[in-house]
């Protein structure tokens, strides 16, 4: 798992502390580990999600919603470890910022300008990934036409339908982007202070991205509601 991949390079540089490039190689290799780590395991994670939600679904909307990330949920992490990744970079650059702030040099064009390219890069990021998702969800839906399709002649309406696809872009987003974060938070690098000012602001950033990426996942979704209309449409059970 990726917070067991992580323990390999955050807290190991210390270990080696005569060689700076020992030490260099060892965290970035880690970091190396945690990206790879967090790709990896994202559809394990979508998956253990919809499994434990379909358990405990009381609406159709929901059980739809946790089965069909259940059934598919390598798709789900593929297109969910761009925003993972943004989460994560975004979350664990604050504490560069408090690294910074602690040497008294955050008030300094150079780092004042370098932080906000860092951001500009992590929004281009989560744009690209919701274009991606986008994407994804139409395949999805042109994949799934003939389900849903049947799904709205049996009777199950289409604002249900819409429902249900925000749902499930809910369940799969949230435990990915709220991994990422933490794992982005706990790759402190050693020699903080790590003051209460200062973890305040880490874990407020980390919360925020990972709101973002949940927010634009769940957009993502919602942006393809008229191809959902037109895969639900009875017209798609007819055979050529």
């Amino acid at each position: 798992m990726p917070v067991g991949v992580w323990a390999i390079g955050g807290p190991s540089a210390p270990l080696v502390p005569d060689s700076d490039l020992a030490a260099i190689v060892v965290l970035f290799g880690g970091a190396g580990l945690v990206v790879a780590g967090l790709t990896l395991s994202a559809s394990w994670v979508v998956w253990r999600t919809g499994r434990a939600a379909g358990g405990r679904a009381r609406t159709a909307e929901s059980l739809l919603a946790a089965r069909t990330i259940e059934a598919d949920p390598r798709a789900w992490g593929r297109a969910l470890a761009v925003v993972g990744l943004v989460v994560l970079v975004g979350s664990g650059a604050g504490w560069m910022e408090v690294a910074v702030f602690e040497l008294g040099r955050l008030n300094e064009v150079f780092f004042v300008v370098s932080f906000l390219l860092v951001d500009l890069a992590l929004a281009f990021g989560m744009v690209v990934a919701a274009a991606a998702l986008v994407v994804h969800r139409a395949e999805s839906l042109l994949e799934r036409r003939r389900a849903l399709a049947a799904l709205a002649a049996a009777g199950l309406p289409y604002p249900a339908l819409r429902r249900a696809v925000t749902k499930e872009a809910l369940l799969a987003a949230a435990p990915v982007c709220v991994l990422a974060a933490t794992i982005g938070v706990l790759h402190q690098p050693s020699g903080l202070a790590g003051t209460g000012i200062a973890v305040a602001w880490v874990l407020a950033r980390a919360a925020l991205l990972a709101g973002f990426g949940v927010l634009a996942t769940v957009l993502a979704a919602r942006a393809t509601g008229p191809l959902l209309r037109r895969a639900a449409s009875v017209e798609e059970l007819r055979y050529e």
